[in-house]
């Protein structure tokens, strides 16, 4: 992605006063809106002029690219910590560099590890993942001592927390 994003001055002086719309309109508690609400900053998609908050302010380019908003708005959308990291790319770019490798290799091992999770069987009653596959011979013996409706002899896996059978 190209461009850089563009952000409100009058956001930043007076946050709480946006906080405090924001947590109105939606009925939000204050930590709740200051979680998810990164105010003041827009990306060039939205082509705004100015600030939805503050009608007439016009909006000034950033030196945050788009590329490095996105991975910084991964770990925080709190506009203090962008504001942070905004500060840290004008006075320190070796360092700003180095954080955002880091954050960048978070995102990628998190990323990793969320697939790796999503393949694992988990027991559709529990969710506990000391699942084993019930063996054809022990199918064969459910059907034998039950009859084709044996719980066991329908299932493929037994979860060894529950018992639960599916």
């Amino acid at each position: 992605m190209k461009g850089v994003v563009q952000y409100c001055k009058k956001c930043f002086e007076e946050p709480d006063k946006e906080i405090d719309a924001i947590k109105k309109a939606c009925n939000w508690t204050t930590e709740y809106a200051k979680q998810y609400i990164c105010i003041g900053y827009y990306t060039p998609d939205e082509k705004r002029i100015y600030c939805k908050y503050h009608p007439n302010e016009k909006l000034y380019d950033s030196i945050l690219t788009i590329d490095e908003y996105l991975v910084l708005n991964k770990i925080s959308i709190d506009y203090n910590f962008i504001q942070a990291m905004e500060e840290l790319k004008q006075n320190n770019i070796i360092e700003f560099n180095l954080k955002m490798s880091q954050f960048k290799n978070n995102a990628q091992q998190q990323k990793n590890t969320s697939q790796t999770n999503s393949n694992t069987i988990k027991c559709p009653t529990c969710n506990s993942t000391k699942v084993k596959r019930i063996s054809d011979t022990a199918k064969a013996a459910g059907a034998a001592a039950f009859g084709i409706f044996s719980k066991t002899a329908r299932s493929q896996f037994k979860c060894e927390n529950c018992g639960y059978k599916w």
